[in-house]
């Protein structure tokens, strides 16, 4: 862990996206942060019109050789 955290490309790609992540986590929070944005979309969107519901979405990425890596 010491070695990946020692990587100066990674802790410049860390900085330079922490805003971002950050601001993803407030608006799958906050609800009605996340109505503004989608607004920009969809300027009828009103926070009545969204509801909250857990995903059970999961990555999937292809390997090499017809594998499925599911994380």
């Amino acid at each position: 862990m010491y070695h990946l955290l020692s990587f100066s490309g990674l802790r410049k790609l860390m900085f330079q996206y922490f805003t971002f992540g950050v601001g993803e986590y407030y608006r799958g929070i906050v609800k009605s942060a996340q109505v503004k944005q989608l607004q920009r979309y969809i300027p009828s969107l009103k926070v009545e019109d969204v509801e909250r519901y857990v995903t059970k979405c999961r990555s999937q990425n292809f390997l090499p050789g017809r594998h499925v890596l599911i994380a």
